[in-house]
């Protein structure tokens, strides 16, 4: 799959997230969600680094 289109995932899996928390709804995966995005951002993040530098 694409980058791109896993992208739009997270970013559509953020937002119902935000939706039901900002609801006054629990999410009790909120912090493994949060902490998988913030690694994946940092992996993308350095590969994109990596790329620059070539």
């Amino acid at each position: 799959m694409a980058a791109s289109a896993q992208l739009a995932r997270v970013g559509n899996n953020l937002n119902q997230i935000a939706r039901i928390l900002n609801s006054g709804g629990q999410v009790e995966y909120v912090d493994d969600a949060v902490a998988r995005v913030l690694g994946a951002a940092a992996r993308i993040e350095g590969a994109a680094l990596e790329m620059a530098r070539r």
